[in-house]
């Protein structure tokens, strides 16, 4: 398991550096469209996913599983700061893209008029009453 961090240490570093452009991105006040232009997690994941497990077969000789393993805990890692960030983003209250309407709805309508979870299809009531 070392060797696969050490090899996926490079990936590591740049989804962090995205994640800390994102950030600065949003205090600075870009708009969501220029800050995804440059520094967008989910494309990053996907070159990630593509190149790297061929990457790993090829010069570190991994099978594909091993190849596979090494993409998977770099998308984990990202995914973890990814949704990290939106619950932080909800629980304080503080805007960052990580909770923006376009990149949750798909739309740049505001949704937080009508609260957090009245999108959520899910009868809370029953929920509670059941526990």
């Amino acid at each position: 398991m070392n060797e696969k961090l050490d090899f996926v240490r490079l990936p590591l570093a740049l989804i962090a550096i995205f994640f800390i452009g994102n950030l600065i991105l949003g205090a600075t006040g870009a708009s969501y469209d220029v800050a995804k232009r440059l520094f967008s997690m989910v494309i990053l994941q996907t070159h990630i996913a593509l190149l790297w497990a061929p990457l790993g077969r090829r010069y570190r000789g991994y099978s594909i599983g091993g190849a596979i393993a090494s993409v998977v805990l770099v998308i984990f890692v990202s995914k973890i700061l990814i949704w990290g960030a939106t619950i932080f983003s909800y629980l304080t209250g503080v805007h960052t893209y990580f909770d923006d309407p376009v990149a949750i709805t798909g739309s740049a309508q505001e949704f937080r008029s009508e609260g957090r979870c009245s999108r959520v299809p899910v009868d809370w009531s029953q929920i509670v009453s059941s526990a």
